[in-house]
C-alpha cells in the first residue's frame, strides 16, 4: 500500500457495512469530514495560539479550544446521535463563517465557510435543511453588513484597502451568494437522490438476487429430498421383494426410513386379530425396543393419530404436535414436533399403520404424504406375502413332522412284523484278525429328516473327504432304497389285505342265514389274521333284535 493509499485510509477506513444504504453512505462521509476536519482543527490551533497568547486573547484562545475540543468528541464518538454530530458540525462551521466575518468583512474567508455549511447540510440533511441552511447564512451576512454599514458594530479597516463595503455591495454579495448556495443545494440534493436512487435499485437487485439464490437453494433442497426419497422407495421395494421374515422386514423398513429421512423416529403398528388395536410390531432406536417389550398398542379410533388413520383409512399430519388435538404423547418420545401417521393398505383392508416423527416443527408436506403413502401400500403387500409364506412354512413344517411321525410309525412296524433288527454285516475273511490301527467310521441313514439306521464302516486305512463323500452317498442312496423297497412291500401287503376283503366278502354274502354268516366272517378273521379266538356277537339293542338274535364263535 502506497502513501496516499495510506492516507486515503485513514480519512474514509473501509466499512462497507456503512454503505448500504443512503444514510449509511451519510454517516461514512460524516466520519470522514470529521477526521479531516480535527486534523485541520488541531493544527490551526497550534499555529495561532502563540499569535493569540501573545496578544493576550485568551477568550478567543478559550472559545477555540473548545470547538476543537468538541469536534474531537463528535469525531470519535460514534455512539453519539448522527443528527447531534452534523448539528455541532455544521454550527462550528457557522461559528468560524460568522466569526471570519466580523473580522474581515467581505475581504474575508466567511462566505467560504458558509458556503461549505450549505454544502454539508444539503449532503446530510436533505434539500430542505440546504435551503434553509442557505437563507439563513444569506440573512446572517447582510445582518452583519447592514450593522458594519450603519457603524453598529465596528467594521474592520485593512491597509490599502480602506472602509468596508457598502450595504449595497453586501446585498449584491448575499445575493450572488444566495444564488450560488441555491444551485450547489439543488445539484447536490439531485445527485444525492440519484444516488439513493441507484444504492436503491442496486439494495433491491442484491435482495432479488439473494432471494434468488434462496429460492434455488430451497428447489435443490427440496430436489435432492425428493430424489432421496425416490430412491429410498426404490431401495424398499428391492427389499420387500426378497425378505419374507415378517419381523426382519418391518424392522429393516422402519430403520432405512430413518437413516434416509433423518428422522427422529420410525414405527410400523400392525392390528391384533379382532382388529380393535394397532400393536407395534417395528420400531427405531432405543424407544422402538423398549415400546416393543412392554407390547405396547394403540386402540382403534381412539385419541391417537395411528388410531385415527387407521379408523378413517387416511393419512394424519400434525405439523405443531403441541396443537394436535388428536394425538398420543409418548413419554418414550419427548423431542416429536411433527408427526405423520399413514394407513397400510390392502385394497380396502387395513393392516395396520406407520407413523412417521421428526424432531423439527412442519417437517412434511403433501408431496412427503404421496411418497410414504406409495411405499407404505407396497409394504402393505409384503406384509400379506410375508404372513402367507410364514402360514405356508408354519404348514410345510407341520407336514414334515408328520411325515416324519408317519416314517417313524412306519419303520418301527416293519421291524414288529420281523421281530428282529433289520441289519446285516460283512466281513472280509482275508483281512487280518488283528488290525495294526482299527478306524471306524459311522454314516446315519437318513431318510427325510428321520434316523433309520447307520452305517458302520472298520479299516485300518485312513477316512479323507472323498471317502466320507462316497459314503454318504452311498447311504443316502441306501436309505431311499430301502425306503422304496418297505413302499413296495407296504403295497403288496396292502392288495394282500384287499383281495382277503374281498374273498370274505364273497363268501359272506353266498349265505343267507343269519348264523351261517356270522359263523362264515368268525372263520375267515380267525385264517386271515392267525387269531386264536373270534367272536362276534349282536347287542340285544341293535336294530331288529326284538325279532333275531345270534352269536359265532370260532376257536
Amino acid at each position: 500500500m502506497n502513501f496516499w493509499e495510506r492516507i486515503r485510509h485513514i480519512f474514509f477506513p473501509p466499512r462497507e457495512e456503512e454503505l448500504e444504504n443512503l444514510q449509511g453512505l451519510r454517516q461514512y462521509v460524516l466520519n470522514a469530514i470529521l477526521r479531516f476536519a480535527s486534523l485541520l482543527g488541531i493544527t490551526a490551533l497550534l499555529v495561532n495560539s502563540p499569535n493569540m497568547v501573545s496578544k493576550r486573547l485568551w477568550i478567543y484562545l478559550a472559545l477555540y479550544a473548545l470547538m476543537v475540543i468538541w469536534l474531537l468528541v463528535i469525531t470519535y464518538v460514534p455512539r453519539l446521535s448522527y443528527f447531534l454530530r452534523v448539528g455541532s458540525l455544521l454550527g462550528i462551521l457557522y461559528l468560524v463563517g460568522v466569526g471570519s466575518t466580523l473580522q474581515f468583512a467581505t475581504a474575508g474567508d466567511g462566505r467560504i465557510w458558509m458556503l461549505a455549511m450549505v454544502l454539508l447540510g444539503t449532503l446530510f440533511l436533505g434539500l430542505n435543511a440546504g435551503v434553509g441552511i442557505a437563507i439563513i447564512s444569506t440573512i446572517t451576512m447582510l445582518f452583519i453588513g447592514s450593522m458594519m454599514s450603519t457603524q453598529i458594530i465596528p467594521a474592520p479597516i485593512f491597509t490599502g484597502i480602506g472602509l468596508p463595503a457598502h450595504l449595497s455591495t453586501w446585498i449584491t454579495t448575499g445575493t450572488t451568494y444566495l444564488a450560488i448556495s441555491l444551485i450547489l443545494v439543488i445539484s447536490i440534493a439531485a445527485l444525492v437522490h440519484n444516488v439513493n436512487a441507484v444504492s436503491e435499485r442496486s439494495r433491491a437487485l442484491t435482495k432479488r438476487l439473494e432471494e434468488d439464490r434462496i429460492e434455488s437453494e430451497r428447489r435443490a433442497h427440496q430436489l435432492e429430498r425428493r430424489q432421496r426419497q425416490l430412491y429410498t422407495a426404490a431401495e424398499i421395494a428391492g427389499i420387500l421383494g426378497r425378505v419374507y421374515d415378517l419381523d426382519e422386514l418391518l424392522q429393516t423398513v422402519v430403520n432405512l426410513l430413518q437413516d434416509r429421512f433423518h428422522l427422529y423416529y420410525c414405527g410400523i403398528f400392525l392390528l391384533d386379530e379382532q382388529g380393535t388395536y394397532a400393536v407395534l410390531r417395528a420400531g427405531t432406536g432405543e424407544a422402538g425396543r423398549e415400546m416393543r417389550a412392554n407390547g405396547h398398542k394403540l386402540a382403534v379410533g381412539g385419541a391417537s393419530m395411528i388410531g385415527w388413520c387407521i379408523a378413517n383409512r387416511k393419512a394424519r399430519i400434525a405439523l405443531d404436535t403441541g396443537s394436535e388435538a388428536v394425538r398420543f404423547a409418548n413419554p418414550l418420545l419427548p423431542l416429536t414436533r411433527s408427526e405423520l401417521a399413514l394407513p397400510i393398505l390392502l385394497g380396502e383392508r387395513v393392516l395396520g399403520a406407520l407413523t412417521i416423527q421428526s424432531e423439527r416443527p412442519n417437517a412434511f408436506d403433501e408431496d412427503d404424504v404421496t411418497v410414504l403413502q406409495g411405499i407404505a401400500t407396497s409394504l402393505a403387500t409384503a406384509i400379506q406375502n410375508a404372513q402367507l409364506v410364514q402360514r405356508l412354512q408354519r404348514t410345510v413344517q407341520q407336514v414334515q413332522r408328520l411325515n416324519r411321525q408317519y416314517l417313524v410309525h412306519a419303520w418301527q412296524r416293519e421291524s414288529a412284523l420281523r421281530n428282529e433288527a433289520l441289519q446285516h454285516t460283512l466281513e472280509n475273511p482275508q483281512a487280518p484278525v488283528a488290525l495294526p490301527e482299527t478306524r471306524t467310521i459311522k454314516v446315519p441313514l437318513t431318510l427325510r429328516g428321520v434316523h433309520i439306521g447307520e452305517i458302520t464302516l472298520e479299516g485300518a486305512q485312513p477316512w479323507g473327504t472323498e471317502e466320507h463323500a462316497f459314503v454318504e452317498a452311498v447311504a443316502s442312496q441306501t436309505a431311499q432304497a430301502l425306503e422304496n423297497a418297505r413302499l413296495v412291500r407296504e403295497t403288496l401287503r396292502q392288495a394282500q389285505r384287499e383281495q382277503v376283503v374281498a374273498a370274505i366278502t364273497e363268501r359272506v354274502r353266498a349265505n343267507l342265514d343269519l348264523e351261517s354268516i356270522l359263523r362264515t366272517s368268525a372263520q375267515e378273521l380267525q385264517q386271515a389274521l392267525n387269531l386264536r379266538r373270534v367272536r362276534i356277537q349282536l347287542h340285544e339293542d341293535a336294530p331288529g333284535s326284538e325279532e333275531t338274535t345270534g352269536a359265532a364263535d370260532a376257536s
